[in-house]
């Protein structure tokens, strides 16, 4: 389990009240076990201090992620000193491990059916109103069962590629995953990063 790319930087919301942007993409490196990790976040300023934010902001838990997978992760929220941070540590921790052929239901996850499987964004379209990025995108699932409490994770990037932020979802109360393909579509409310292009933006999925 590696990070294999952050980062982070400024935002600002309608009323012009500072915002930290974040994101990261996780890959799998093993090729035996399905894992789901625990994630830690913290900024630190000039001097190696550590900004004071709500713990809340700084835990996350990822989905499974299949062997060898990539995972994007993110988030975007208000901090009054979020010009003072200089560096983005990331921490896996207590990474739960699942053997490939163990089934859903022995991770209290039962109505996934047999296996796990890959479930993806793809065709994203990216467009501007008032402020806001909107973002429609088919989903690939390969379950035989609708998903019924579905994540979405946008990594924002600039024009040479690097991570600038990201964002948590913005999802109807009836989003479902159907098998097969669907489409659905993403709103940012928080406010975007300096330097985005919307068009290098990248949909994450946790499907549970």
């Amino acid at each position: 389990m590696r990070v294999v790319e952050k980062g982070f930087s400024t935002a600002r919301d309608r009323g012009n009240r500072p915002k930290l942007s974040y994101g990261f993409v996780l890959e799998n490196t093993s090729r035996r076990a399905i894992v789901v990790p625990s994630i830690k976040i913290s900024f630190t300023d000039a001097s190696g201090h550590r900004l004071e934010i709500n713990p809340d902001k700084l835990r996350q838990s990822a989905p499974f992620i299949l062997p060898g997978q990539r995972h994007g992760m993110g988030g975007t929220f208000g901090l009054l000193a979020a010009r003072k941070a200089r560096k983005l540590e990331i921490e896996i921790a207590r990474p739960l491990w699942v053997p490939v052929g163990t089934p859903p239901s022995t991770v209290n996850q039962p109505e996934l059916g047999a296996r796990f499987a890959e479930v993806k964004a793809s065709k994203i379209r990216a467009e501007r109103t008032r402020g806001r990025m909107r973002l429609t995108f088919t989903v690939e699932s390969g379950y035989t069962t609708a998903l019924t409490n579905p994540h979405f994770t946008v990594v924002f990037r600039d024009r040479s590629g690097m991570i600038v932020g990201g964002s948590d979802d913005y999802i109807k109360p009836d989003t479902k995953l159907e098998p097969g393909g669907s489409t659905h579509f993403f709103e940012t409310w928080e406010g975007l990063p300096e330097g985005t292009v919307d068009q290098r933006s990248q949909v994450y999925i946790d499907p549970f």
